[in-house]
């Protein structure tokens, strides 16, 4: 008698235990566009086969506005994931890092620059939960909800560190279940990215804005200090890498206060001895014939034209430059070619002219 109630106890247990770990999912950080698709771009990596990418490329918007994967897999054969998290703060970086190194044995980390711009003012809750809300328990996650609490408290924000939905996601998340939960948040509970983690789920990349030129200025000016500290641990840590690391300055519309931060974030990644591909430059606007007045959606993205244009040009670089055909054969060809034809099917519904690419 013992026995059978102490087995109908544990079945209880494991039952209650499998009931919260499910609910902890569904009302979780939202998917979608209005959340940026961060959940999507986590759960696509997640998902990715292990040791299939050549290189994973890390950084805010500025990167999968910029980046399509399926076409410089298309056009060169490489398999770089845009690994974008909207507006994230440049501490997430080096948690991000180690977390693709857990399963992916990449040659080549791509860092856009675009993040040490933000400083401890500019994270808030939201952005903060793309990245840790998103994330698999580990160490690592850990680590990053230390890193992020450390530094949101040098600044003025909404970070509460004593808030336990940190952990556990329901306390904040309760509440979807009479706003935003639908039937595909029940079935579907690890949505995924269909374009190889392109933004094109974003109706406004398929849209044009005119815009002005950017600013041009040579002058620098100085970090805030926590932003200036966050870059040189960054780069202590590419030290320990044993692939190399890549930083980018993709091509924007910037203020006179944004081009003299990048101005002396990109002269400390040269001290260190690390490569820097500046875009913002006009001999890059003339190679990407980029078009300020056709070729963006807003001062800060590229829309689809633009990200052809730079797709194509970045890629050859790293093509020409970097050796990324050692790991091409354990590439994951279904997933790309699939993400492809996804993406070709959603340009023809924007009604934008379709990639003119072929596969070596």
């Amino acid at each position: 008698m013992k026995k059978r109630e102490i087995k109908k106890g544990v079945v209880f247990l494991l039952c209650v235990i499998l009931v919260f770990i499910y609910i902890n999912i569904i009302f979780s950080f939202p998917s979608g566009e209005a959340a940026d698709g961060s959940k999507e771009k986590w759960n696509t990596f997640y998902a990715m086969e292990e040791n299939t990418l050549d290189a994973v490329y890390l950084g805010t918007s500025s990167v999968d506005r910029y980046w399509i994967s399926p076409q410089a897999w298309k056009e060169t054969g490489m398999a770089v994931y845009p690994f974008a998290i909207s507006s994230i703060s440049s501490v997430f970086l080096q948690p991000m890092m180690e977390e693709v190194l857990k399963t992916q044995d990449v040659q080549l980390f791509i860092i856009d620059i675009r993040t040490f711009t933000n400083d401890a003012d500019d994270i808030t809750d939201t952005r903060m939960r793309r990245v840790t809300d998103n994330m698999k328990w580990s160490s690592t996650k850990l680590e990053a909800l230390e890193e992020g609490f450390e530094y949101a408290s040098y600044g003025s924000n909404d970070i509460d560190s004593d808030d336990l939905s940190w952990y556990i996601p329901f306390l904040k998340y309760h509440q979807r279940w009479n706003a935003d939960l639908n039937l595909d948040d029940l079935i579907s509970i690890y949505p995924t990215t269909d374009y190889g983690g392109y933004a094109a789920y974003q109706p406004k990349v398929f849209t044009s804005v005119p815009q002005k030129n950017p600013n041009m200025s040579t002058k620098k000016m100085d970090l805030e200090e926590e932003s200036a500290l966050e870059l040189a641990e960054l780069l202590e840590y590419c030290d320990t890498l044993d692939c190399q690391v890549l930083f980018v300055d993709a091509p924007y519309v910037m203020t006179k206060e944004q081009r003299e931060k990048s101005n002396t974030i990109a002269s400390v990644i040269k001290d260190a001895g690390y490569p820097l591909l500046e875009f913002n430059t006009e001999e890059y606007y003339e190679k990407l014939d980029l078009d300020f007045s056709r070729d963006y959606y807003d001062k800060r993205h590229v829309n689809y034209l633009g990200a052809v244009k730079y797709t194509r040009v970045f890629s050859r670089y790293l093509e020409k430059n970097y050796n990324l055909e050692e790991y091409q054969n354990a590439e994951d060809p279904d997933y790309w070619s699939t993400a492809y034809d996804k993406l070709t099917d959603k340009i023809r519904e924007s009604g934008q002219e379709l990639l003119s690419a072929s596969r070596k």
